[in-house]
């Protein structure tokens, strides 16, 4: 690192002086071998500190959606969608959440979280049933509707069937899309609770729970839902957490 430092200072003076002799290919050259030796850097410190986590599995990252064995409708749907490659936290928690494994994410806004959640769910429901496979509880009603919106268009292809159970909307247009049958409900834990109750939403076949920014659904108050949620839900479930937070 510390002879690309160099090479780099050497060419930034080059380019700050006018010289004739810069090469600007030289300097894109330089700046790709950065960009991959600071990501060799920050994967092996991820490392580390996944080493120091009693019980936790090293999971490498993958680069590239083609490499993760996605079903080809979906892969037409998340490049339709305008994705190239996998953000970072796409790259390690997409196929632990896939192979069946609890997994917790834990990343910054912005950097791909519910796509994320969407590709995982519309990789592992299976569209020959109309049942409830995968339910995410959200905080709040915005980001209970952005994750439905997402999974809708990334799974357009597959002809996935997403609802948004959130209070403030019409209980009775709940009723009518659950027991039409869809396969993902994204829902706030209040609403989605109220349908459960009602024998609305069927729980028998949900194989998926994910908590979307579940440190800020706890920090409010919301654990006793949460955990009426949860009892109603088969013992073999899978459960994904998805954590939002500082690296």
């Amino acid at each position: 690192m510390e002879a690309l430092l160099s090479q780099f200072t050497f060419l930034s003076d080059q380019a700050l002086q006018g010289n004739k002799n810069f090469d600007p290919s030289a300097m894109e050259d330089l700046m790709k071998l950065f960009e991959i030796e600071s990501y060799k850097a920050w994967a092996a410190l991820e490392l580390v500190e996944e080493k120091q986590v009693k019980g936790a599995e090293i999971t490498m990252p993958i680069l590239s959606f083609d490499q993760m064995g996605l079903k080809d409708d979906l892969l037409r749907g998340i490049y339709n969608y305008g994705f190239e490659k996998p953000s970072a936290i796409q790259q390690r928690a997409v196929m632990p959440i896939i192979n069946g494994r609890d997994v917790i994410a834990q990343a910054q806004s912005g950097t791909g979280k519910t796509s994320m959640v969407a590709l995982t769910v519309c990789q592992v429901v299976d569209t020959a049933s109309r049942e409830v496979q995968a339910l995410i509880l959200s905080p709040t009603r915005e980001l209970a509707s952005q994750t439905e919106k997402v999974i809708r268009t990334i799974g357009d292809f597959m002809n996935i069937q997403a609802h948004a159970c959130i209070g403030g909307k019409s209980v009775g247009e709940d009723i009518r899309k659950l027991e039409n049958g869809v396969h993902v409900v994204s829902g706030t834990p209040g609403r989605v609770c109220d349908m459960i109750k009602r024998r609305t939403l069927r729980t028998r076949a949900i194989k998926l729970l994910i908590l979307n920014e579940s440190d800020e659904m706890l920090s409010r108050g919301f654990k006793d839902q949460i955990y009426d949620v949860y009892r109603h839900l088969p013992p073999e479930l899978q459960p994904g957490n998805c954590f939002r937070g500082q690296k």
